[in-house]
């Protein structure tokens, strides 16, 4: 699966290298998270993810003009193919589960123009095992012994968060919403020919805490029919 590239200022300043700003722990912290929800298909292909990040409590930590917070990354989601080609058919199922993987996320202000912004702060996370399940191959109607799916999960790019302030007297907050058509290959064993969507929402803010995010359960690794 291609790599999904992630902005360079989200990876320009190496981590190792943060300390705790005193002026950036004395300011209200930020919270929230963002979810992209990447749906796939094709001819006989279908692929759903839902990628969600948060931002943990605490004290950010400073590399340069970035104030990084703790976060995490998690998806869940799955799948399907079924082609036929000549007198064979190969069908495949697998579901998606990674769950709080460690990903920094950073708050900065844009020097050229002094917006803020809220992004990655990390190269692109992959979960050894994220994609489980199984494919079977029939030949002339003669189901074959199944082989076990066992694939990496890959992480979607954060979105694109700007920060705003409703009014002069009110906290600062993130709160937006996008979709787009998903360009290349993005779902896992996706055919030649799929189409996509991403859409992603996001609530952050500076000093309060936005309503969590509902709550999307892995499906069960699917097995093999009797």
């Amino acid at each position: 699966m291609p790599t999904v590239h992630l902005s360079p200022l989200a990876i320009a300043l190496s981590l190792s290298l943060a300390t705790i700003d005193p002026a950036a722990a004395q300011q209200p912290s930020w919270s929230g998270w963002a979810r992209c929800q990447i749906n796939v298909t094709g001819h006989g292909y279908t692929d759903q993810q839902t990628h969600t990040w948060t931002i943990r409590s605490g004290a950010p930590t400073v590399a340069g003009a970035f104030h990084v917070y703790q976060g995490t990354w998690s998806v869940v989601g799955g799948g399907s193919l079924q082609k036929t080609q000549g007198n064979q058919t190969l069908a495949a199922r697998w579901s998606t589960n990674t769950q709080g993987m460690s990903a920094p996320i950073a708050e900065f202000v844009r020097a050229s123009d002094g917006r803020m912004f809220i992004q990655a702060r990390h190269a692109q996370l992959r979960s050894a095992g994220g994609i489980q399940g199984y494919q079977q191959l029939t030949i002339d109607g003669k189901p074959q012994k199944p082989g076990a799916i066992g694939a990496e999960a890959f992480e979607w790019a954060f979105p694109d968060v700007v920060v705003s302030r409703p009014n002069p007297n009110a906290s600062l907050v993130a709160n937006g919403s996008n979709t787009s058509a998903v360009k290349g290959s993005v779902g896992f064993m996706q055919p030649a020919g799929s189409q996509g969507t991403a859409a992603c929402t996001w609530q952050f803010s500076q000093g309060g805490a936005p309503s969590p995010p509902s709550t999307v359960n892995a499906p069960p690794i699917p097995t093999p029919p009797l």
